[in-house]
């Protein structure tokens, strides 16, 4: 995997864009992409259910640098939850392997403390608005071009 200044090199090169997919993994996955040059611009909201068919287009557009996704809740039974949480993330890490691009996980206690409560008007579905806020908590710190 990448490390954060090969990813920004490689971001600059193409012109200082970084591509960012932020994933809230579960049954229903939240996903928000994002054109990051100084601050995260997000480009498009999705919520995915677990059928292959919505998440072809993501396989098959593998252009990202980053990749934040929420860590799993390892507390409690196993229930049916989390059992959708666990399949939705190994095809997160399947993309991410594929794709090249560096996965870095967010805790939920990240995510609480360090996102935003509110969500841009354009960022609709409860699962699309936790990954937002998993999105602007992972990139706190993170470069995004010279």
């Amino acid at each position: 995997m990448p490390d954060m200044q090969t990813i920004t090199e490689r971001a600059i090169g193409r012109g200082g864009q970084m591509i960012v997919y932020s994933f809230d993994p579960g049954g229903t996955t939240g996903l928000v992409m994002a054109d990051c040059e100084q601050e995260p611009y997000i480009v498009s909201s999705k919520e995915l259910s677990l059928k292959p068919d919505d998440w072809g287009f993501i396989i098959d557009n593998p252009r990202v640098d980053l990749i934040l996704m929420e860590t799993m809740v390892s507390t409690g039974y196993m229930t049916k939850g989390k059992i959708q949480q666990i399949k939705a993330i190994a095809l997160i890490e399947l993309f991410s392997h594929l794709s090249g691009a560096k996965l870095v996980q967010v805790t939920p206690e990240k995510r609480k403390k360090l996102g935003p409560k509110e969500t841009p008007r354009h960022v609709t579905g409860q699962h699309a608005k936790d990954a937002y806020r998993i999105l602007i908590a992972g990139m706190r710190g993170v470069r995004c071009s010279k």
